[in-house]
C-alpha cells in the first residue's frame, strides 16, 4: 500500500485554488496568461499565482503550471524564458509539458523544476514512459485510455512517478492526437483552445451512406469518469497522482469532489476503505456528471456504455459547499525575563516532508512592573491573535518572571513581525535560484548540429493495393508508405506472425521492383496489446533493411531498443516539431527525418528549419485517433476494417477507419487537404521532401492526383485539383 498517495486538482482560478487545498488537495494544477491548455479558462494572473503558490507551500501543499500546449517558434525564444522564471523564482513545484521542444528547454533552463510529461503527450506504455524518464521527466500523465493492467505494466518495469486521471471529464480521442476542433472551426486543442465538436450530435453512416442504427446521435461524447471505487486498484497498479479533470468547473464543482476523494483515500490509507456510500454516490451525482459515470479504460479497451449516447451534456444540481479556510499550525515560546529582551520562538513542522523551520524573533527589554503587573494570560491573549493570517496557534509556552510590564502594543508589535518572519522563512525554504540565462540555453540547444540523412524524396502513404499499384507506376514517387493495416491484414484477416513476415517480404519485393523504397507505418498508438505485432514487424524490418514511419513516443523508444538505424526512422507530424527549438530537441536524440505540423501556416513553415523534414502535400488530414471504436458500439465487432462515416448536422461526411490489429479507429476531414497549388512558395521553403497521403481513393482517383503532382511540380504546369472538396487547411489561417 502507498502511504503518499496524491490528490491532485484543478484550478481555474485563485479562489478554486484555495478552496481546493482547503477540501484537502495535496497538489494543485493550474494554468498562466500563456500556454495552457484551457485557454478559455479564467486562469492566474502572476500575481493571483503569486498568491496561490503562497498558499499551497505555507500548507505543505504542491502546486504545477500547465505548459501543455504546442508553441511556435517567436514564443519558445522569445516568451517562454521570461514566463517560467517568474514562477521558478516563486518555487513553482512542477511544469507539465506537451512540447518536446519546451520539455528541453526547460530542463536546460530550469534544472531545478521537475518536468511532469502530459498526457497531451500519448504515452501509452512502459517504452515511451521510461524513454521520457531518460529524457528528464519525473512523472508521466498515463493517456486517459489506459488500462490499470498497462499502467502496472509501466510501474513495474520504470521507475517514474505515474500520473493517472481518475474523475471528470474524458475526450473521445487521444489527448494530443486530435485535430478536429482545429481543421473543422480553427481552434485548436494543441493550443489549448478545443471548441468539443465531439460534444455535437452526427450520424453513423456505412460505405454506401445508409444510415447504421445507434442507440443515440452523441457518438463521440463519452460519459464523465469516476475512479473512486478504485483506489486499491489504482494504488496496487502503481499510480501515484489521482487527477481530477476540471479547470474549466466551478469553485462547487471541484471542492466537492476533492473532499470526496480525501475522505476515500484517507479510508483507504488507515485500512478502512469501503465502497462509496448510496449518499456519497449521489453527492458526487449531484456535483456534475454526462449521463451518469463510468470507469473509462480501467477494466476494458472498448465499450458502447461509456458513451453518453443519448445526452452529452454536463448536468450539475448541487447547491454550492461550503469549505472552511485551512489555517497554518505553530507552536510558540515566549520568554520574558525582566532585564532581557522578550522573545517569540516560533516553530512550524511541514506537513510535506516533516523539516521543521524555526524562527526567534526579539522584541523591548522585559521592565519590572510598578503598578500593575502583566499577566501570562494578557500576553497569550495577545500573542494567539492570528487575525486574518494563514496562521493558527496549537500551543503558545510561555516562560516569565513574576511582576513584569511591558505595553500591550508591544506585545502585538513581536507577535506581528515574528509570523512574518516564520512566513519568510517557510517560502524561502521553497524558492528556487536562476542558474543559466535565456541565451545561454538557447545556444546550447542551436549548437546542435544539422543531421544530414540520405532520405527518399518524394513518399506516398497508401492504406489499400490499388493506391499502391497506382504509386508504384509513378515516376516521380520514390519510398511508399504501407499502411499498418496493409501488413497485419490479409484477405479480411488478421495475419498469423509468419504470414505477417511473408507480407512484408512481397511488399518489399513489389515496391523494389518499381525502383522504390518500403516504409511501414507502425499505428498511430503503440498499446501493450501490440507488442508481440511490433517485435514481428520491426525485426522483419530490421532484417529487410526497410525504413519506418513512427509516430508516438512510445515507437521511438522501442525502436531504440531494437537498435533499429534512426537514419530510416521518419517521425511523423503527431511528434510534433512546432519549432525549431523541437526539431534540435529531436536531432540531438540522433533523429534525422521529419514530418512538418499541418498546424503552421505559410509564414511560420517558412521561419522552420525545413531541410531534415516532409512537406504533406495532398490528403485527408487524420483528425482524431479514438480507442472507442464506431463499429463495435453500433453493430459489435467484427475484427473487419472498414470504412464508415460520421455525419454532422451539416451533412458534412467524416471517413472513418477501423485499424483493427492495433485496435482503433482513425477520423478524417470531410475534405482532402491539398496544398499543390502552392507549390512556388513550397519550393523556396527548402522542404527535404514531399509526402502525399491516400486514405480513401480508387485507383483512378490516386492516378489522378499523382499526375497533379508531376505536373505541378516537374512540369510546371498549373494545378487542376479544384473544388469545394478540397482545403488548404492551416496553410493560410494557422491556428492562434
Amino acid at each position: 500500500m502507498n502511504k503518499e498517495l496524491e490528490i491532485l486538482a484543478p484550478a481555474g482560478n485563485l479562489e478554486i485554488f484555495k478552496n481546493n487545498i482547503d477540501a484537502g488537495a495535496d497538489a494543485i494544477y493550474f494554468g498562466g496568461e500563456k500556454f495552457g491548455a484551457r485557454a478559455y479558462a479564467d486562469n492566474f494572473s502572476f500575481e493571483d499565482a503569486e498568491l496561490g503558490l503562497k498558499y499551497a507551500h505555507l500548507r505543505g501543499r504542491k502546486a504545477y503550471l500547465t505548459v501543455n500546449t504546442l508553441l511556435k517558434n517567436v514564443e519558445i525564444e522569445r516568451e517562454l524564458y521570461d514566463y517560467i522564471k517568474t514562477y521558478y523564482e516563486l518555487g513553482l513545484d512542477a511544469v507539465i509539458v506537451q512540447d518536446f521542444g519546451v520539455f528541453n528547454f526547460i530542463k536546460e533552463a530550469f534544472p531545478e523544476i521537475s518536468l511532469h510529461a502530459s498526457t497531451q503527450m500519448t504515452i501509452a506504455n512502459k517504452y515511451g514512459a521510461d524513454y521520457l524518464q531518460k529524457c528528464g521527466a519525473d512523472r508521466i500523465v498515463t493517456a486517459r485510455e489506459m488500462s490499470l493492467d498497462e499502467i502496472r505494466d509501466i510501474s513495474q518495469k520504470t521507475s517514474v512517478e505515474i500520473e493517472t486521471f481518475v474523475h471528470g471529464a474524458l475526450c473521445y480521442g487521444y489527448s494530443g492526437q486530435c485535430l478536429m476542433s482545429s481543421l473543422i472551426g480553427g481552434r485548436s486543442g494543441n493550443r489549448g483552445r478545443c471548441a468539443q465538436p465531439c460534444r455535437l450530435p452526427y450520424s453513423l453512416l456505412d460505405s454506401d451512406f445508409k444510415k447504421i442504427n445507434t442507440r443515440g446521435e452523441y457518438l463521440l461524447s463519452p460519459k464523465d469518469l469516476c475512479g473512486i471505487n478504485h483506489i486499491a486498484e489504482m494504488d496496487e497498479a502503481g499510480i501515484y497522482s489521482l487527477k481530477i479533470e476540471g479547470r474549466m468547473k466551478k469553485a462547487g464543482y471541484a471542492g466537492g469532489v476533492v473532499s470526496m476523494y480525501r475522505k476515500y483515500v484517507d479510508a483507504y490509507i488507515s485500512g478502512d476503505l469501503s465502497q462509496l456510500s448510496k449518499a456519497d454516490e449521489q453527492k458526487l451525482y449531484s456535483l456534475g456528471n454526462r449521463s451518469g459515470f463510468t470507469d473509462s479504460y480501467f477494466f476494458r479497451h472498448n465499450d458502447s456504455k461509456m458513451m453518453a449516447s443519448e445526452n452529452s451534456s454536463f448536468e450539475n444540481t448541487a447547491k454550492p459547499e461550503v469549505i472552511l479556510e485551512s489555517k497554518v499550525t505553530l507552536n510558540g515560546t515566549i520568554t520574558a525575563k525582566i532585564g532581557d529582551e522578550i522573545k517569540f520562538q516560533i516553530s512550524y513542522v511541514s506537513p510535506d516532508n516533516g523539516e521543521e523551520v524555526s524562527v526567534c524573533v526579539e522584541g523591548d527589554i522585559v521592565q519590572e512592573a510598578v503598578n500593575k503587573a502583566l499577566t501570562k494570560e494578557q500576553i497569550l491573549e495577545k500573542a494567539q491573535k492570528t487575525g486574518n493570517t494563514d496562521f493558527i496557534f496549537e500551543n503558545i509556552n510561555i516562560h516569565m518572571d513574576d511582576n513584569i510590564f511591558m505595553p500591550i502594543s508591544r506585545i502585538n508589535d513581536l507577535r506581528r513581525r515574528a509570523l512574518e518572519e516564520v512566513e519568510k522563512s517557510i517560502l524561502q525554504s521553497t524558492r528556487n535560484e536562476i542558474k543559466n540565462s535565456q541565451d545561454d540555453v538557447i545556444q546550447s540547444i542551436y549548437v546542435i548540429e544539422d543531421k544530414d540523412c540520405n532520405r527518399p524524396e518524394n513518399i506516398a502513404y497508401v492504406r489499400d493495393h490499388q493506391q499502391m499499384d497506382a504509386v508504384m507506376k509513378s515516376g516521380v514517387i520514390d519510398a511508399i508508405i504501407c499502411d499498418f493495416n496493409m501488413v497485419v491484414y490479409g484477405d479480411r484477416k488478421l495475419l498469423s506472425s509468419e504470414e505477417i513476415v511473408d507480407n512484408i517480404t512481397r511488399l518489399k519485393n513489389a515496391v523494389k521492383a518499381s525502383d522504390k523504397e518500403l516504409v511501414i507505418a507502425l499505428p498511430i498508438v503503440y498499446r501493450k496489446r501490440n507488442e508481440s505485432q511490433m517485435d514481428i514487424i520491426v525485426d522483419s524490418a530490421l532484417q529487410q533493411d526497410l525504413w519506418v514511419l513512427a509516430s508516438s513516443y512510445d515507437e521511438i523508444a522501442f525502436l531504440e531498443e531494437k537498435a533499429f538505424d534512426k537514419e530510416k526512422i521518419i517521425l511523423d507530424s503527431r511528434l510534433y516539431t512546432f519549432s525549431n527549438i523541437a526539431l534540435k530537441s529531436f536531432e540531438s536524440k540522433g533523429y534525422c527525418n521529419f514530418t512538418a505540423p499541418v498546424e503552421l501556416n505559410k509564414s511560420e513553415l517558412a521561419h522552420r528549419i525545413n531541410k531534415n523534414s516532409y512537406l504533406c502535400v495532398y490528403g485527408r488530414i487524420c483528425m482524431m485517433v479514438t480507442a472507442n471504436c464506431q463499429v463495435n458500439n453500433s453493430k459489435g465487432c467484427t475484427h473487419i476494417p472498414e470504412l464508415n462515416y460520421l455525419q454532422d448536422r451539416y451533412k458534412m461526411r467524416f471517413p472513418v477507419r477501423n485499424v483493427c490489429g492495433p485496435c482503433y479507429n482513425e477520423i478524417y476531414n470531410s475534405k482532402i487537404y491539398n496544398i499543390m497549388s502552392e507549390a512556388g512558395a513550397i519550393e523556396n521553403m527548402g522542404f527535404g521532401g514531399l509526402r502525399l497521403d491516400f486514405t480513401i481513393e480508387s485507383y483512378s482517383e490516386t492516378k489522378k492526383v499523382l499526375q497533379e503532382f508531376e505536373n505541378v511540380f516537374y512540369k510546371n504546369k498549373a494545378s487542376n485539383l479544384s473544388g469545394d472538396i478540397y482545403t488548404k487547411g492551416h496553410w493560410k489561417r494557422g491556428v492562434e
